[in-house]
């Protein structure tokens, strides 16, 4: 069964810097590989596909095309494989990957964070509240931390992540 990798755009950034970091030959002689690859891992084209080194990428030109890459074995089925040592959905499959485990990491962070700082259970469908670095926290039910600045809501606020509005009685039991 394979899922699709939905990283932030900063994870996705960053993973993209520590490959070219890591690979710089590899990145110097791509020629627009890379970027593609970056485009590939941000617009959610890259499945992980059963097993943690095997990855399903839809190709950019043909989007119902889809190529198998295998970390592990260093492979890719599309043609331009054949013709360069690293294509496109290779580098994709990795930035994709390194990005959803740096996601991962920086949400236990701020878990351990979360969780030293002593956290208020609020209602239960909002999940769980406490102060991060004098700001308002959020757990969200997938435990991703999402931080807001209250002071710039009044006495609502929304989270995007997981589409759940605070009301005031959740502000008044947190002291707000």
């Amino acid at each position: 069964m394979s899922h699709v990798i939905l990283a932030q755009e900063g994870f996705v950034r960053q993973a993209l810097a520590e490959f070219v970091q890591r690979f710089p030959v590899t990145a110097q002689r791509a020629n627009g590989r890379v970027e593609k690859a970056f485009d590939l891992a941000l617009s959610g084209y890259v499945s992980h596909n059963g097993s943690p080194h095997s990855f399903e990428v839809r190709s950019q030109s043909r989007p119902d095309e889809i190529y198998l890459v295998d970390s592990d074995a260093a492979t890719c089925e599309c043609a331009d494989s054949k013709r360069f040592p690293v294509c496109k959905h290779r580098i994709a499959a990795y930035i994709a990957d390194r990005a959803e485990f740096l996601e991962w990491v920086a949400a236990q962070e701020r878990a351990a964070v979360l969780d030293e700082e002593d956290p208020l259970d609020a209602h239960a469908e909002h999940g769980t509240w406490g102060y991060v670095k004098g700001k308002l926290a959020h757990k969200c039910a997938d435990g991703f931390l999402n931080t807001l600045d209250i002071r710039s809501y009044g006495d609502s606020a929304f989270c995007a992540r997981c589409e759940v509005s605070f009301c005031a009685a959740c502000f008044e039991e947190v002291g707000l």
